[in-house]
């Protein structure tokens, strides 16, 4: 239905006057201008684009939480998905709160870096919970460790998107939502569920094979892209101080 959403914003919605612009509002932007602005700053956008990406990668990947929860502990879709679903509806929302009030308190004492540094904890207690928990030692524990990886996701969620509006110009905010969006989902999709199937029919035999399958698509993969996010916190801080100033002299 997204594309009937876009269609119904397209024909009633009035575009809204660009804030926060580097360039005179009656100045055309070219797409060829934000990818100039992307490779200009490089450095803190390429391990926020790519690093966020281990968020939707143990997102995707958990599809296969179903099949661990039945083959490893003997419970069926519908007991795992009331479960889940309860946590989800718990602590999606206030994960995405935490990520938002975190960003305002520590961009109010000064960090530039406030929505990244937010998005890093998130997505570091994900990839955590989610390399422990295939491998509990019970459903319970399992689920319990649902709790803080649910929390962690939404709100690096919702502090990532922030960074990556929070050090862009405003002529530019919707192509780069765009392009992030993208990017991080498409790491997820094409990488994670496939990958801990491709684990479990060639390395992880057998039917608990599954739980080892999760837990290395965390370790390696989540883990890098965590590890390669973190580098990007200096270049982010410089960004956000260089968009700042330049607003100031306009």
């Amino acid at each position: 239905p997204g594309l009937l959403v876009a269609l119904l914003l397209y024909t009633t919605v009035r575009e809204p006057l660009r804030r926060e612009r580097l360039r005179a509002a009656e100045e055309r932007v070219t797409i060829g201008d934000c990818l100039t602005y992307l490779r200009l700053h490089r450095r803190a956008y390429a391990p926020l684009m790519i690093g966020v990406g281990a968020s939707p990668l143990i997102g995707y990947a958990w599809n296969w939480l179903p099949t661990l929860f039945d083959r490893v502990w003997g419970w069926n879709v519908a007991q795992f998905t009331g479960a889940y679903g309860v946590i989800l509806i718990i602590f999606g929302p206030l994960g995405a709160l935490t990520g938002g009030w975190l960003a305002t308190y520590w961009y109010r004492r000064g960090r530039a870096d406030a929505p990244y540094l937010a998005a890093l904890i998130g997505l570091a207690v994900m990839t955590l919970c989610a390399a422990l928990l295939p491998l509990a030692p019970t459903p319970e524990i399992a689920l319990w460790l649902l709790v803080p990886a649910s929390w962690a996701g939404a709100l690096n969620a919702a502090a990532g998107a922030a960074s990556a509006v929070f050090m862009t110009p405003g002529e530019f905010r919707a192509q780069v939502s765009s392009i992030y969006v993208l990017t991080i989902n498409g790491f997820g999709l094409l990488i994670g569920p496939t990958a801990v199937g491709l684990l479990n029919d060639h390395v992880f035999l057998g039917p608990e094979g599954v739980r080892y399958s999760l837990t290395t698509v965390a370790l390696v993969g989540a883990l890098a892209l965590t590890l390669y996010f973190a580098t990007g916190r200096r270049a982010y801080s410089e960004s956000v101080r260089e968009l700042e100033a330049a607003q100031a002299r306009q």
